[in-house]
């Protein structure tokens, strides 16, 4: 089955997780390269709506001009005409490749064929200027390629600051036709007053939103000095009486305003070109920052987890193997190592404590199942086991050993004169001494009942008799509680080649029985069974 080890497992968490950062990652460039195309695209529609402001610009002088030189049809001004001519004409070819620039140039030849021919009145030269540049600006608010820039804050302060530049060209011209003709009537007068009503308000929104914002572009035609007067000279004109009013400098003076107009408008859409070039770099290198971010994160992170695996798994497997050998060979004393300094080695660390107990309660059920209880030596189930060891010595190496079996005499009639507690302490005493006398080597082991056993090792029989010997006068020289004389019978055999356990037991327990039969706290030895 897939996943079912902890390191698979770990990996498919990483892989999720690098899945999860991949898919942010994914969104944030996505999210990136919208605002890129789209401020690219706010970018080239400024960039035309800057050409665009240029030929309007151009357009409306030129309208003003032509107006003026139909009207006045003087040498310098049909010559400041034609050298106008040559520069609308350089915006206009400068505008060529956007959408309108074809339309823009054959109605701009046939309005200098209309002029030239004389075929048409200045106010209807007037209005159709007035149409072209209209077509211009419409354009930006109603087609569809100009999506982007139709909902940007700046783009509508422009378009209001083109409008009043738009109004006071319209007042210009026509001011400039009343003043050829030396007459003002009704109808002229409410045209001028409704033109100035609709500049006034269109330039009051550009500098309202302006104000906060790009404080400085505002202040350029709130102070002014162009603009101030090219203003006292319309309100002077809706006079009453217009004593005053400068009809000769009129032309130049509302020029001056509306290249005022121009240049703020010229200069902030540059500065905003330059915002928005700025920005467009800024979201190029912040979609690269998040691509190489991504990678260098995922790059670094494979190389943690990839090591962290590696330690985690080494660390894991170290212990699932130690736990295996443990339970395999059954040797609870083994204690497991880790270099580590968290959960894994608190594991490991809990784990060596539960061996560690396990050890000692199996240390201490092998002592109960081989010691006995009264006396605290080892038990007739422990000798077997010692006896097999050495018996194994004997036949690899052939170091000899004797068994001496030991039976405490008449000791039915201690427990039955002075009970089986006094009994006890006799067995207990008994095992005192002759552990004190019993080299460390040598195994004393209680046989049963008040029987006995030493298993002499490295002894023959000589050096068996004489460790019993010693073991018998130490018994019958010792005072026991209650003024008591305890003595003792020993059976003594040596290994030979052909043995068994039974058989030397067998001469052991012949010997103690020789003993016994010969009177009593003695020692026997048998070297073969006859």
């Amino acid at each position: 089955m897939l996943f079912t080890t902890v390191r698979a497992k770990f990996y498919l968490l990483y892989v999720c997780m690098v899945l999860l950062l991949a898919t942010i990652a994914f969104i944030a460039t996505i999210y990136s390269w919208n605002s890129y195309t789209e401020k690219q695209e706010l970018l080239k529609e400024y960039n035309v709506f800057r050409l665009s402001s240029t030929v309007i610009h151009m357009l409306q002088k030129e309208r003003g001009l032509t107006v003026k030189s139909l009207f006045r049809p003087t040498r310098s001004n049909i010559d400041e005409l034609k050298a106008w001519r040559a520069k609308t004409y350089s915006a206009i070819v400068e505008f060529h490749g956007t959408q309108f620039s074809q339309n823009l140039r054959a109605t701009y030849a046939g309005l200098h064929n209309l002029v030239d021919s004389k075929a048409i009145s200045p106010e209807n030269i007037f209005l159709q200027y007035s149409d072209c540049i209209y077509e211009i600006i419409s354009a930006f608010g109603s087609d569809r390629s100009f999506e982007h820039i139709q909902h940007d804050h700046l783009f509508l302060s422009l378009t209001n600051l083109l409008m009043a530049r738009e109004h006071l060209g319209k007042i210009r011209a026509y001011i400039s036709v009343l003043a050829s003709n030396h007459h003002v009537d009704d109808v002229g007068f409410f045209y001028v007053k409704e033109k100035f009503g609709f500049y006034k308000v269109s330039k009051m929104e550009f500098l309202k939103s302006l104000k906060s914002k790009q404080p400085l572009y505002a202040s350029m035609i709130v102070e002014s000095e162009k603009v101030k007067k090219t203003d006292e000279a319309i309100l002077l004109f809706l006079g009453e009486k217009q004593q005053g009013f400068d009809y000769d400098g009129w032309f130049d003076l509302s020029t001056g305003a509306m290249d005022v107009f121009y240049d703020v408008e010229k200069e902030l859409s540059g500065v905003y070109g330059a915002f928005l070039e700025n920005e467009i770099k800024k979201t190029k290198v912040y979609s690269l920052i998040v691509l190489c971010v991504t990678g260098v994160v995922v790059v670094a992170s494979w190389f943690y987890v990839a090591n962290l695996m590696r330690s985690f798994s080494s660390r894991v497997e170290n212990i699932d193997a130690k736990m295996k050998l443990i339970l395999k060979n059954n040797d609870y004393g083994v204690e497991i190592t880790d270099p580590g300094n968290d959960e894994i080695s608190n594991i490991s660390n809990s784990l060596n404590s539960l061996l560690k107990f396990t050890s000692e309660l199996l240390e201490e059920k092998e002592k109960m199942a081989s010691t006995d209880r009264l006396t605290g030596i080892y038990n007739r189930t422990k000798f077997l086991d010692i006896f097999e060891s050495e018996f194994q010595r004997f036949s690899r190496y052939k170091t000899t050993f004797s068994v001496i079996m030991v039976d405490i005499d008449h000791f039915k009639k201690v427990n039955d004169n002075c009970g089986h507690n006094v009994g006890d302490s006799v067995l207990i005493e008994v095992t005192s001494l002759m552990s004190k006398i019993v080299r460390a080597t040598d195994v004393l082991v209680r046989w049963g009942g008040e029987e006995f056993v030493v298993l002499a090792t490295s002894s023959d029989l000589q050096a068996a008799v004489s460790l019993a010997e010693k073991i018998r006068l130490a018994m019958a020289e010792h005072s026991f509680a209650s003024n008591l004389k305890v003595t003792m019978s020993f059976g003594v055999a040596e290994i030979e080649a052909d043995d068994s356990l039974e058989s030397i037991m067998a001469r052991a327990d012949s010997a103690l029985y020789e003993s016994k039969r010969t009177g009593r706290n003695k020692v026997s030895a048998i070297s073969t069974i006859k």
